[in-house]
C-alpha cells in the first residue's frame, strides 16, 4: 500500500513538473514571436507611415528629376515590393508573425516610392504588379534565388529577411549620394529608418535562434550599430 502511495505522488510529481516545462516552452515561443513587433518598431530608427507620412510629402515643392533620380526611383520602387512578395511568400510558409509584420510595412515603403512616381507623372514600372514578376532583371534573379533559399527552413527565410534589409539599407545609402530633390531624400531616409528596423527584428529572431547573421552589403560596423 505504501509502496502504491509513493507511486502515486511521484507520477503527480512528474506531471506537475512536466506541465511547467511545456508552459515555459510555450512562454519562451511566443516570447521571441511577440517581440518581433518590439523589435522592429524601435524608437530608435522612428520610421513615419501613411497618412502622416503623405501630409509631410505634400509639404515639399516637386523639382526637376534628373535620369539617375528616375532610375533610382524605378528600381526602389521594385525593389520594396520584392521584399513585400518574398516576406508574404515566408509568412504562408512559416509561422512567425516577423514576416506578415513586415510585409505589410513594405506595402508602406513601395507605395511612398509610388507616390513620388505618380507625383512626378512618371510611368511606374509596379503598376501592373504582379507577386514574384519585376520588370529589372537583375531583381527578377534575386526574388527567384530568395525564394528559393528561404523556402529551405525557417532558419534560411530569416537569413533571406535578414539579407534583403541589409541590401536595401546599402542601395538606399548608396543611391541617395545622387539624389538632390528633398521630398525623395525624405521619404529615402524614412525607408532608411524602416529598412533598420526590419533588420533588427530578423537579427534579433536569428540569435535567439543561435544564428549569427554576416552583413553581405553594409559593413560589419554598420550593422553592429543597427542592431545594438
Amino acid at each position: 500500500m505504501k509502496t502504491k502511495k509513493n507511486f502515486l505522488t511521484r507520477l503527480i510529481l512528474m506531471s506537475a513538473i512536466g506541465l511547467s516545462m511545456v508552459m515555459i516552452s510555450c512562454q519562451k515561443d511566443a516570447s521571441v514571436q511577440t517581440s518581433d513587433t518590439n523589435q522592429s518598431n524601435t524608437a530608435k530608427y522612428a520610421e513615419i507611415t501613411d497618412p502622416e507620412l503623405s501630409s509631410k510629402l505634400a509639404a515639399f515643392t516637386p523639382g526637376v528629376l534628373d535620369p539617375i533620380e528616375i532610375t533610382t526611383l524605378n528600381f526602389m520602387r521594385e525593389e520594396e515590393l520584392l521584399a513585400r512578395d518574398i516576406y508574404l511568400s515566408m509568412q504562408n510558409l512559416y509561422t512567425l508573425p516577423v514576416f506578415k509584420n513586415i510585409a505589410k510595412s513594405e506595402l508602406v515603403h513601395t507605395t511612398a516610392i509610388q507616390k513620388l512616381i505618380l507625383l512626378y507623372n512618371l510611368p511606374d514600372p509596379a503598376a501592373n504588379h504582379q507577386i514574384g514578376v519585376f520588370t529589372d532583371p537583375d531583381l527578377q534573379s534575386l526574388y527567384n534565388a530568395f525564394l528559393a533559399q528561404g523556402s529551405s527552413s525557417l532558419n534560411d527565410a530569416l537569413k533571406v529577411g535578414a539579407t534583403i534589409e541589409d541590401k536595401d539599407i546599402f542601395d538606399l545609402k548608396d543611391r541617395m549620394q545622387y539624389v538632390d530633390n528633398a521630398d525623395m531624400l525624405f521619404v529615402f531616409n524614412n525607408l532608411m529608418n524602416g529598412s533598420k528596423n526590419h533588420l533588427r527584428a530578423f537579427n534579433f529572431q536569428l540569435v535567439n535562434r543561435g544564428i549569427t547573421y554576416v552583413p553581405q552589403f553594409i559593413t560589419q560596423a554598420e550593422f553592429d550599430a543597427i542592431v545594438q
